[in-house]
This record gives C-alpha cells, sequence and structure tokens, in this order.
C-alpha cells in the first residue's frame, strides 16, 4: 500500500503540476471496514490526514485521532 501511495502521489504531481508535500490526505469509503495498520501505513507515505465515510445515515459527527497497534498515528 505505501508504494501504491507514493506512485499516486508522483502521478498526481505531474498531472497537476503541485508539490508532493501538497498531497497529504488520502479519502477512502468505507466498503468493508479498514485494516488496523491503516495509520501507519499512511504515515510511512507521507499521508498526515485521513478521511473516511461510512455507508449508514447517522446525524452524529465524529473527529478522533486513531492510533495503529505501533502506536503511529494516521
Amino acid at each position: 500500500m505505501k508504494r501504491q501511495f507514493l506512485y499516486a502521489k508522483s502521478y498526481l504531481t505531474r498531472l497537476f503540476e503541485l508539490k508532493a508535500d501538497n498531497l497529504q490526505i488520502d479519502f477512502e469509503p468505507d466498503t468493508f471496514s479498514h485494516c488496523l495498520n491503516v495509520p501507519e501505513t499512511l504515515h510511512y507515505a507521507g499521508i498526515k490526514y485521513y478521511y473516511y465515510c461510512r455507508g449508514h445515515n447517522n446525524d452524529r459527527h465524529h473527529l478522533y485521532r486513531w492510533m495503529a497497534p505501533s502506536g503511529r498515528f494516521g
């Protein structure tokens, strides 16, 4: 996954003429849940922010800091 993020960042920087530092967010819809180590993978790929959504209707908004078992934050 880390390699895929780095390839995507490289592609997007060329396509949109952006600096790699401007690409620090990952968006993923929650189709079948997320791996416990997502924050660590994102950390090593240089991703600072992670946005995901669930497919159910819920009027409550939640904001939290997700930590991997290693202690890395996403």
